[in-house]
């Protein structure tokens, strides 16, 4: 997984991304998801006046044995979607693979916190998901 790209006010933590499976388990079974990827986690400085422009770019395969349908999408399912609320994949066959570029503004903040955005890749038709859970973390933090 390569690193996201961020505008200059941003910082990533390299230790803050790849496989979170471990971490999420019990998320992954209420939600029914195989894994989850951390595609980043940003630090950014309070009291911007402007959100941050980042790109976390994943590779997406259909490990299934059977296709992907017409319906299937990756769909914002917690925290702030950062202007990336859904993004339509169609029908995949097994084995295919893509990258995924999710374009994303990071949101200002005026006070110290942090925040834990998640999307999953769900059959629109049936709301049911089926893929990964790709989670993004934000902490806003005062920067001397």
């Amino acid at each position: 997984m390569s690193p996201p790209l961020l505008g200059v006010e941003a910082q990533e933590d390299p230790a803050g991304r790849g496989d979170a499976s471990e971490e999420f388990r019990e998320q992954l079974h209420e939600m029914g998801a195989q894994s989850a990827w951390r595609v980043g986690r940003i630090v950014l400085p309070v009291g911007l006046q402007a959100e941050v422009p980042a790109c976390a770019k994943i590779a997406l395969k259909n490990d299934c044995e059977v296709a992907w349908p017409e319906t299937t999408c990756i769909v914002s399912v917690s925290g702030d979607p950062c202007g990336f609320q859904q993004m339509p994949l169609g029908a995949w066959q097994p084995n295919e693979a893509a990258e995924i570029v999710m374009d994303l503004n990071l949101p200002s903040r005026q006070e110290q916190t942090g925040e834990r955005s998640a999307w999953a890749v769900v059959d629109a038709a049936t709301g049911k998901v089926f893929g990964p859970l790709i989670l993004l973390e934000v902490f806003w933090q005062a920067i001397a």
